[in-house]
């Protein structure tokens, strides 16, 4: 299960890295493309071209959003991983304190057997706990940005589409600088990362 939990991973990311190395150079030749049209049909016409909607209509920006949704997943994945983490060792430090009152509570020594002698004691039997802590890290930013504009944490939707979700329209509003950004760049693999871009 961790194995294809890692997989999965592995292809979310590969899909970012797809997005900056092939459809961010296609998705610019495209606009670069409409632009052209766009132009000559001004020049025959004497007028614009109907439909121009600015940055958020272009097929860059819908690349952009792609690359931000799978950042999002990313994120996600990571915010899962890290709390199962968390009540695991939650866990363990549960078991360790109910057999650690346990041992204290038998008045009459405890008597080990063949199968006890065979096996490696968790930890040293000097009573020095192992070097395993929980390390504050920085909140992660996408997660952070809904949460702040939304002004709670955001519930599982699930069963709708994710896209008309309230989380969404907030993530998108809150990266919406960053976003633009990517599209004044208009250069392949040039996007940087959440937090270096900030």
């Amino acid at each position: 299960m961790v194995g294809r939990k890692d997989r999965v991973f592995q292809r979310k990311i590969y899909n970012i890295v797809d997005i900056d190395e092939a459809l961010v150079p296609a998705a610019v030749l495209e606009d670069e493309w409409d632009r052209l049209v766009a132009d000559q049909i001004r020049r025959e016409k004497g007028r614009g071209a109907e439909g121009e909607g600015g940055p958020a209509t272009t097929f860059s920006w819908s690349v952009q959003l792609a690359r931000l949704w799978w950042e999002w997943r990313v994120e996600r994945t990571w915010q899962d991983w890290t709390a199962r983490g968390t009540a695991l060792n939650e866990l363990v430090e549960q078991e360790r304190a109910l057999a650690e009152q346990e041992k204290a509570g038998s008045a009459k020594p405890a008597r080990r057997d063949a199968a006890q002698d065979h096996q490696r004691p968790t930890r040293p039997r000097d009573g020095v706990r192992p070097n395993v802590a929980e390390h504050p890290a920085p909140p992660l930013p996408l997660l952070s940005a809904i949460n702040a504009r939304l002004g709670r944490d955001a519930p599982a939707e699930t069963g709708k589409d994710p896209f008309v979700s309230a989380s969404w329209a907030a993530l998108v509003e809150a990266e919406q600088p960053r976003l633009m950004r990517w599209l004044a760049r208009g250069a392949a693999g040039r996007n940087g990362d959440a937090a270096a871009s900030r």
